[in-house]
């Protein structure tokens, strides 16, 4: 869904036996990022927002350790002998060109959720903020995290944490939405189609 996360740090044993830009030792050299995909023909093309996120977060990455995009380099194209790994299943040169793009600044920008609805559907009124799951109650938001709890079935404490989250996640994959667990727009919109 797009959601980039940072789970590990130190060395990692699982490049192998390889070579890339002169680099033979990728288990102490290389920074290893995995991309949730089933590898099966219902998981391809990768949706836009995967791929999206998988290339400025490797464009973020370069950019801290300071390196340019020719740094990056798939297990296919890096494990040796030629063959012995066949991922990732993209174009390596045209996700290199992306992450230039995204290094130099010619990249657009990601397109980012609204902080809020224009306006409030049937009854006007200013447009409700977008929610995601966070730690701390907020009083600003808590009858509108209840609300959201009780379409959903989600015991309504007013609360947008981890229950929450993932039935929102639920709800969006239900209907082919982007299932990032916030709560913008579209998916207030969705929540209100909810009987």
């Amino acid at each position: 869904d797009g959601t980039f996360y940072v789970i590990a740090a130190g060395r990692c044993n699982h490049a192998g036996a390889g070579i890339w830009n002169d680099v033979t030792n990728g288990n102490s050299n290389f920074i290893g990022i995995e991309a949730e995909n089933t590898g099966g023909a219902n998981d391809f093309p990768w949706p836009a927002v995967q791929v999206d996120a998988y290339q400025r977060g490797v464009a973020a990455i370069l950019k801290f350790v300071g390196q340019p995009a020719g740094a990056c380099a798939g297990h296919k194209e890096y494990a040796r002998p030629l063959g012995r790994k066949q991922d990732p299943v993209f174009n390596m040169s045209e996700f290199r060109s992306a992450i230039d793009a995204i290094l130099t600044g010619s990249a657009p920008p990601p397109p980012l959720i609204p902080a809020a609805e224009s306006r409030r559907p049937r009854g006007g009124g200013g447009g409700r903020p977008t929610l995601r799951r966070s730690a701390t109650r907020d009083p600003n938001t808590e009858a509108l995290v209840k609300e959201i709890q009780g379409k959903l079935g989600v015991d309504p404490i007013g609360i947008f944490g981890p229950k929450t989250e993932a039935a929102v996640r639920e709800l969006q994959r239900s209907l082919g939405m982007v299932p990032d667990g916030i709560v913008g727009p579209k998916t207030w919109a969705a929540i209100d189609a909810l009987p």
